[in-house]
């Protein structure tokens, strides 16, 4: 007869900002993204395992824990260019990869974009005469920077995934929140924050506020995996989460995202 033992256990998860799917959860693919001058977010996806495509967040908490799965959209407006000789007076700005494009609120002679080319960094213009690049955030070069960092970051996530980010070295491949890549949104609020969504092997959006111009994580949400299988290194005592893109370390008070393999 087997020998029952007394003892207590706590359930957890990884690989997304909250567990389970009956009430809030980090879509699989978010790949579009639109932010309120009140720092609300909208964001879909193309497709998400428990078919919650469409979802709304604010201040880093789900907003659609009760929503309806319907939601009622209407047309704002709609263009067509016709034929293939298009001329214009318009200005111009050249880049690499733009995937991700907004007007600050505030000022619409301000053009942000998420740049997934080899910057991978988030650009902003003033583009009230001729284009003129004001402030960049992030590292350039994204997950494969060799990024110096003097200043500590700690995402506002009251639980969950993210955590502290001291300052430091973060060498290529190592995570840390202002590494970016694939960028599928980006917008602002009436605060100056800067929102951002990206979907590349894993998908989520961060919001960043800029403080004696430096820029902050305000919060983030994540989604690192879609059906991909994970174990625990046991020889190190179960702290060490590993699949086949990303290596986590658990600390079994957070779960911060260590490395990211893109």
């Amino acid at each position: 007869m087997a020998q029952v033992l007394p003892g207590n256990y706590t359930s957890s998860w990884v690989g997304n900002t909250w567990g389970g799917i009956k009430f809030s959860h980090v879509q699989n693919y978010i790949e579009r993204m639109t932010v309120t001058p009140d720092g609300t977010v909208y964001c879909n996806a193309g497709w998400d395992e428990a078919h919650w495509d469409n979802q709304k967040f604010k201040d880093g908490e789900s907003l659609c824990a009760n929503c309806s799965p319907e939601v009622n959209t209407q047309q704002a407006g709609s263009w067509s260019i016709n034929g293939s000789n298009v001329v214009g007076n318009g200005k111009t700005i050249s880049l690499e990869k733009p995937t991700a494009i907004a007007l600050n609120p505030n000022n619409n002679n301000q053009l942000i974009i998420g740049e997934s080319g080899q910057k991978r960094q988030i650009l902003i213009y003033d583009v009230s005469g001729t284009p003129t690049l004001i402030d960049e955030i992030g590292a350039e070069g994204g997950p494969s920077a060799n990024l110096e960092i003097d200043y500590d970051i700690t995402s506002k996530a009251r639980f969950r995934i993210s955590g502290h980010y001291p300052a430091g070295n973060y060498r290529p491949g190592a995570y840390h929140p202002l590494k970016f890549w694939a960028f599928t949104g980006v917008g602002m609020d009436n605060e100056g924050r800067i929102f951002m969504a990206y979907n590349e092997n894993s998908t989520g959006i961060k919001c960043f506020r800029k403080i004696d111009n430096k820029w902050y994580l305000d919060w983030d949400i994540m989604s690192m995996h879609f059906v991909d299988v994970c174990d625990f290194d046991r020889a190190m005592m179960e702290k060490e989460c590993m699949e086949c893109r990303k290596f986590m370390i658990l600390t079994f008070l957070n779960l911060h995202q260590a490395v990211s393999g893109h």
